[in-house]
């Protein structure tokens, strides 16, 4: 087992060399919602640093189909709220040969508070 306890967590961008996948040329994204001015490729592609949001409130579903299939090292999330309390909860799956199959790492639920409040 490798272990390393790091003081600062570690910031990687998909901007830096450091083996993040070229979405534009490997997959396709399908969305349940989006707001026009953030639209999901300003979230995958490395230029563009807006992130997506919904443009409906509720349940929202990100999908990536890959045009091969592709080994996953790590995937990075930033989930930011500026406006209103919520809880967002993270639940990756994989569907192979129309089988799906849940991850074994289950997110936790995680409550996000507008920047600014207590």
């Amino acid at each position: 087992m490798r272990k390393r306890i790091s003081s600062q967590p570690q910031r990687e961008s998909p901007s830096e060399n450091t083996g993040w996948l070229d979405l534009e040329a490997l997959a396709r994204v399908e969305v349940t919602s989006e707001d026009a001015a953030y639209p999901i490729e300003s979230a995958l592609l490395p230029v563009g640093a807006t992130g997506w949001r919904a443009e409906s409130p509720g349940e929202q579903t990100i999908r990536l189909f890959f045009e091969a299939p592709q080994r996953l090292k790590r995937i990075r999330l930033l989930f930011r709220e500026e406006k209103e309390a919520r809880t967002q909860e993270f639940v990756p799956a994989l569907v192979a040969n129309g089988r799906r199959f849940i991850a074994r790492y289950r997110a936790p639920a995680v409550s996000l508070q507008p920047i600014g409040s207590d």
